[in-house]
């Protein structure tokens, strides 16, 4: 009886906890790994819909503005139906594009937060792994094994963490989408 609670007190843990915490590991690593993949399309596909907003305003810009000065006889009363259906479809489009880059954007802030949390607990417990890992693990199969997963675990959330560091500047200009 004295010796299992010398055991306990050292800190030696069954091979249940080893699996378990391994496979925790794993189970997160995935997770955020699978997270971050989806962050990433959402990301390019917000960057992609604020370039469009960017060059639908140049093209309005473009056929409003600078053709009708270089060219007059765009502003006869023939052409005004023509006039107007363009205004329609600049309209829609630019309502199309604002309203997909609003839920681009909220689906990318709900991304960011998802994957936030799932990288705070894996970093939880690679932590716990890194700190008792010579008190669980006692064959060398089994130490290489929590080697790889610690490994894989690590590799995750630094690919979290260069993800979010790397936002786009041009996301960034329709961030305040996020809000509403």
């Amino acid at each position: 009886m004295t010796i299992d609670k010398e055991r306990s007190s050292e800190g030696i843990y069954s091979e249940e906890d080893r699996k378990i915490i391994v496979s925790l590991l794993n189970e997160y690593s995935e997770k955020l790994l699978d997270m971050c993949n989806r962050l990433d399309v959402q990301q390019r596909r917000s960057g992609l819909f604020a370039f469009s907003f960017i060059g639908l305003c140049f093209a309005t810009v473009l056929l409003f503005v600078v053709l009708p000065i270089y060219d007059s006889s765009l502003m006869n009363s023939q052409s005004t139906e023509y006039t107007t259906l363009v205004y329609l479809f600049f309209l829609l489009a630019f309502w199309f594009i604002i309203v997909t880059i609003y839920d681009s954007e909220r689906k990318l802030t709900f991304l960011e937060w998802n994957a936030k949390m799932l990288s705070i607990k894996l970093k939880k417990v690679i932590r716990v792994v890194s700190q008792s890992q010579e008190h669980i693990i006692t064959n060398f199969a089994s130490r290489i094994e929590a080697d790889l997963r610690l490994a894989d675990a690590e590799s995750a959330v630094h690919h979290y963490e260069i993800l979010m560091s790397s936002r786009r500047p041009v996301g960034k200009l329709f961030s305040f989408l996020r809000f509403f």
